[in-house]
C-alpha cells in the first residue's frame, strides 16, 4: 500500500499523453486530508483519503472519516465513506439517533446506552466556553431509550421511570411525564409522541420550549440541526 499526502482536495487529473483529463470528483468538503492510500491496481484501483476532524465555534465539532473512491468508467466515484468513532458525545448520540430513525430499536437503545456510560466521550460546548451539554445529551438519550422501548413493543414504563429519576435536563424529565400520559391515554407510541411534542412545542409569557431546545441540542452548522419535533418523531 503506497502512502502520500496531499494537502487539500482537487479534481483528479490524468495525463494521457495529450493532455489533461478530469478522472474523479471535485471538493466534496474534504477539508483536512491527512492520509492517502491507493489499494489494488488497474480496473480495481481504488482511492482512500482520510480526512482529519476540525473544529470552530461557528461548525462545531467535525468528525474525521475515510472516503473510499473506486474507478467507474474511467472516473474515481465516492463509494462509501467511514467514519471515525466519535469523540464528543454529540456525535456518539447522532450515531444512535441513525439507528432510531431506521426503527433499529435494540440497536439504537444499546448505542445510547454505550454513549451514557463512555466517560471518555468529550463535552464540546464545554470545552469551547459554551456551556455544558453532557447532562441535557444524556438526558435525551434517556429519553429516546424509553420511546425506542416502547416503539419495540416492550413496556415502556421502567424506562420512563429512569429519566424521571435520572434526567438532570428539566425539559427531557417533563417530556418523559408528557410522554407516558399520551402512551398511556391512547395505547400507542404516537400517542406519546404527540403528547411529548405538544409539551415541547409550548410557548407564552416568558417561554420559549422550542427555542430552549433548539440552543440545547446545537451543536455548530456543520452538525445536524435538532428541532422540538425531531424530539419524539414517531
Amino acid at each position: 500500500m503506497h502512502r502520500q499526502p496531499l494537502r487539500q482536495p482537487r479534481p483528479r487529473l490524468h495525463r494521457d499523453g495529450a493532455t489533461w483529463r478530469d478522472i474523479g470528483p471535485a471538493d466534496q468538503g474534504i477539508a483536512a486530508i491527512d492520509r492517502v492510500a491507493f489499494e489494488g491496481e488497474g480496473a480495481a484501483t481504488a482511492i482512500v483519503l482520510h480526512n482529519q476532524p476540525a473544529s470552530s465555534l461557528a461548525a462545531g465539532p467535525t468528525r474525521g472519516g475515510s472516503y473510499r473512491y473506486t474507478l467507474s468508467r474511467g472516473r474515481f466515484a465516492a463509494l462509501e465513506v467511514e467514519l471515525d468513532p466519535p469523540v464528543f458525545l454529540f456525535h456518539a448520540i447522532v450515531d444512535a439517533d441513525a439507528l432510531f430513525e431506521r426503527g433499529q430499536w435494540r440497536e439504537a437503545i444499546a448505542a445510547y446506552e454505550r454513549a451514557i456510560a463512555d466517560r471518555t466521550l468529550r463535552d464540546w460546548k464545554f470545552e469551547n466556553g459554551r456551556g455544558e451539554s453532557r447532562e441535557a445529551l444524556v438526558s435525551y438519550a434517556l429519553f429516546r431509550i424509553a420511546v425506542a422501548t416502547a416503539a419495540s413493543g416492550e413496556d415502556a414504563n421502567p424506562a420512563i421511570d429512569r429519566v424521571i429519576r435520572e434526567a438532570k435536563e428539566p425539559v427531557f424529565l417533563n417530556a418523559a411525564e408528557a410522554f407516558r400520559k399520551g402512551y398511556q391515554e391512547r395505547e400507542s407510541v404516537t400517542g406519546g409522541c404527540l403528547e411529548a411534542t405538544r409539551y415541547l412545542a409550548a410557548t407564552g409569557p416568558g417561554i420559549d420550549t422550542p427555542g430552549y431546545v433548539q440552543r440545547l441540542m446545537d451543536h455548530g452548522y456543520a452538525n445536524p440541526a435538532y428541532t422540538y419535533r425531531d424530539v419524539c418523531p414517531l
